[in-house]
């Protein structure tokens, strides 16, 4: 008997194969395409969802009768997941530090400004041409803003400052 045609339970583990496959491609498409979950804690909780529901799809497939070690090794790796969310990945990403240019066209793209803390070595910086899709969910591209059109976009120079920097 495979695994994609066991009979018992397969309703539940269909839709676990599903999420595992959709947030699987999210995850991809986010690290190698310009598609870009803003926040790194989402694309970590995307990454979280696909393990967790691939390991428990994989779990409920091959131990179907031991119900208790397959729930053990999900919380186990939940928690683990959850301790290298908090230690490494909490306060990194790419953050906002200014709007430039909005799009005259769209107001959905935008020119932004953008700073990653990288701790003792600074900061490194980059500006980013950003379509909104969906919230939290962007396609960026890097740009040159010495070659921004500006018959194209409208200068805005909105702060954010995401980082909380101090200036003085």
């Amino acid at each position: 008997m495979s695994l994609f045609t066991m009979k018992r339970g397969w309703p539940r583990n269909q839709h676990l194969l599903l999420v595992a496959g959709l947030t699987s491609l999210l995850f991809v498409a986010d690290v190698t395409t310009p598609l870009n979950i803003n926040s790194l804690q989402l694309s970590y909780l995307v990454l979280v969802v696909a393990l967790l529901s691939a390991v428990t799809y994989l779990c409920r497939a091959l131990f179907a009768q031991h119900r208790a070690a397959y729930t053990g090794t999900v919380l186990v790796l939940a928690v683990l997941l959850s301790l290298v969310e908090f230690l490494f990945i909490y306060r990194g990403g790419w953050h906002t530090q200014s709007i430039n240019y909005v799009n005259r066209e769209s107001a959905n793209t935008v020119i932004e400004f953008q700073m990653k803390d990288v701790g003792a070595f600074g900061y490194q910086k980059r500006t980013v041409e950003k379509l909104k899709l969906l919230p939290g969910i962007s396609w960026m591209k890097e740009t040159d803003p010495e070659k921004v059109d500006t018959l194209l976009w409208q200068p805005v120079n909105i702060d954010v400052n995401e980082l909380g920097l101090i200036y003085p």
